[in-house]
Formats: C-alpha cells, structure tokens, sequence
C-alpha cells in the first residue's frame, strides 16, 4: 500500500474515534441529567402538603393546598411591602411543589 492510502486510514480512524468520544459525552451528559432529575423527583415525594381535596378545582381531580402563615410587617420583611411578601411565599411554594403534583400526583396545586 502506498503512503497516501495510510494517511486516509489514519484520518479516517481519528474521525471516527472523535465521533465515538462525542457519543460518549453525549451519553454521560443524559445519564446526568435524568439522574438529577430523578434527584429532583425524590427530593419532592418527601414534600408533604397540608389540604388535599377532589373536586375543588376539576371533577375528580385531586387538588393540594399548602397553607403558611406569615407575619408581613415584621422587621424581617420591612424593605418588602406584604403583596411582595405573599408573592415571595406563593412563589417559594410553587417552586417547591408545583412538579410533584403535576408529575407524581396528578392532581392540581394552589399555593
């Protein structure tokens, strides 16, 4: 075989290993995500809700209330005004909430 021929089996080996790494981040790349997110999903199960009622918001349909209590003139809170405060809450609630019951309950959340 002459030089050229080897030069071409050489590029063409290269190629074909920087196409086997690329796969293989890619895979780890996936394996990373959907281990976090099954992280995520267990964090939440241990989420516990205070009202659980069917049929409040749909037919059938189980809908999960979590209930805090706030204080929003306290001195913690005096740069906020209480809609800020509430909004704040409501928020930090949905954050930790929200996925579970669309994802593991099946139902509705109100914060």
């Amino acid at each position: 075989m002459p030089l050229r021929h080897y030069s071409y089996l050489c590029i063409i080996i290269i190629i074909i290993i920087i196409i086997i790494i690329i796969i293989i981040i890619i895979i780890i790349i996936i394996i990373i995500i959907s281990s976090s997110i099954i992280i995520i999903i267990i964090i939440n199960i241990h989420a516990r809700f205070d009202i659980h009622a069917r049929g409040f918001w749909k037919r059938q349909r189980s809908t999960y209330f979590d209930v805090r209590v706030c204080h929003p003139h306290a001195d913690s809170y005096r740069e906020q005004t209480p809609e800020q405060v509430y909004r704040h809450h409501e928020n930090e609630k949905k954050r930790k909430y929200t996925n579970r019951v669309l994802e593991v309950e099946k139902g509705n959340f109100t914060p």
